[in-house]
């Protein structure tokens, strides 16, 4: 493999293990904006490789070795990023949270992982936040059967 492609594989077995898929949570973290990471992984002739000042770049900000992307080998050795992330996602802004939460909805609608139960369980959570304006642990739970008895 040549140093793009190595790249290309480290970085993509990072985002797999670390942020659980999700480039876009990868992308804040560097202070990227997520089609540019998006295209590091494109073979299309608009696809680019990581270059050598994004690849530092990279490494500075999740705190990895130097060239430790350009190096050949597992990521197993390398303990997972999981402080470095929460640390991250502790400092972000509502906002920017609220885009991880609705990107982490929208895969799990995409690959059926959450139930109809739990779809209502969130809508009611949102209705409750959006009306009272007041933390969620203090809002009533909502009803979670109320759908399913109409139909």
């Amino acid at each position: 493999m040549n140093t793009t492609e190595i790249r290309r594989h480290k970085l993509g077995l990072l985002i797999e293990r670390d942020f659980d898929g999700t480039v876009s949570r990868l992308a804040e973290l560097i202070d990227r904006r997520p089609p540019q990471i998006y295209r590091l992984f494109s073979d299309a002739p608009s696809g680019r490789g990581m270059g050598e000042n994004l690849a530092r770049h990279i490494e500075t900000r999740l705190n990895l070795p130097r060239y430790w992307l350009d190096q050949e080998g597992d990521i197993d050795a390398l303990p997972p990023l999981r402080d470095r992330v929460a640390e991250f996602e502790a400092s972000l802004s509502e906002r920017a949270l609220l885009q991880l939460l609705i990107d982490d909805l929208h895969r799990g609608v995409r690959g059926q992982t959450l139930s109809r139960k739990a779809l209502i369980s969130l809508r009611g959570m949102v209705e409750a936040l959006a009306q009272e304006r007041r933390p969620i642990l203090d809002a009533p739970p909502p009803d979670l059967w109320a759908d399913d008895a109409a139909e």
